[in-house]
């Protein structure tokens, strides 16, 4: 069950004051994430490899790709957040040392 963000919520907010839609649930003509040219027109590089070293020394969240050639996988929406002066609400990495003694 999909449950939307709160309205106080930055990136809703830049939506309205864009004009996007505010509807989640309806489909971008577009898709989602980003394309090979997009992503080379963000890190300069064509190589998928290095398109995940930039997003990586960027902390952009993105999804590594799943085999050889492909390129990582990128929200649109994400991207709009992060380029527009937004910076996306992201959840930080669990921190498990109390259970593992701190060696991980």
């Amino acid at each position: 069950m999909y449950t939307p963000f709160k309205s106080d919520h930055p990136y809703e907010t830049y939506r309205l004051k864009v004009g996007l839609s505010t509807d989640h649930n309806a489909s971008s003509s577009f898709g989602a994430l980003m394309a090979r040219e997009e992503l080379f027109a963000l890190t300069g590089t064509m190589q998928p490899k290095r398109m995940c070293a930039w997003l990586e020394a960027r902390s952009w969240a993105y999804e590594p790709p799943a085999r050889r050639g492909d390129i990582p996988k990128v929200l649109r929406s994400y991207r709009d957040a992060r380029l527009s002066g937004l910076q996306p609400y992201r959840m930080k990495k669990a921190n498990y040392s109390f259970m593992t003694g701190g060696i991980l």
